[in-house]
């Protein structure tokens, strides 16, 4: 047989693979520092930039917040003041009514009639009042359905007395109002 020692090659082999899978595993671990080295420093770069950015943004969001609460301030205010226009107009339509009603009353009050009482309530006016001829009391209630601010008449207390030897009718009226937007009075 030949004099040929295969051990020791072997040997060698084993040892050369040995140094390379060394060196492979000890440039994997240098690679492996480095890039978690560079990634923490651009974590800490991106956190840095981060933490600069909200405190830039921390003063507009907190002048934001204020502009926003004072804009909807503003808008409570505007239908604050809307609502108070509505109801200034609806006084207004109503004044209007009465003063259109009060001014036909002293248009077609009869001659031989006065009023003693005219009080507004909710739903219309109640017209009291006396006059020295019935059928003068009649026709002014005939007139009072033909204008739009009466809906109803009823004719609750319409009665004779004699006072001093003259003729007297006393009358009340309850005349509940009407819608007088129809023609814009």
């Amino acid at each position: 047989m030949s004099g040929v020692n295969l051990l020791e090659w072997r040997r060698k082999k084993l040892s050369q693979r040995s140094v390379n899978i060394l060196a492979t595993g000890v440039l994997l671990l240098i690679f492996l520092v480095i890039s978690t080295v560079i990634s923490l420093d651009t974590l800490q770069k991106n956190l840095h930039e981060l933490d600069t950015l909200y405190k830039l943004y921390q003063p507009l969001m907190t002048q934001l917040s204020d502009q926003i609460a004072q804009q909807q301030q503003g808008l409570q205010q505007l239908e604050q003041a809307d609502r108070h226009r509505q109801q200034s107009e609806d006084i207004r339509d109503e004044m209007n009514s009465y003063r259109f009603f009060f001014q036909w009353l002293a248009d077609h009050l009869p001659e031989y009639s006065w009023l003693t009482a005219l009080t507004v309530g909710r739903t219309g006016w109640m017209i009291t009042g006396q006059s020295l001829q019935l059928e003068e009391i009649e026709q002014f209630i005939h007139q009072l359905f033909s204008i739009e601010q009466v809906r109803a008449l009823h004719l609750n207390d319409l009665k004779k007395e004699a006072w001093y030897y003259e003729f007297r009718v006393s009358f009340t009226l309850p005349a509940e109002r009407g819608d007088n937007t129809k023609n814009g009075k």
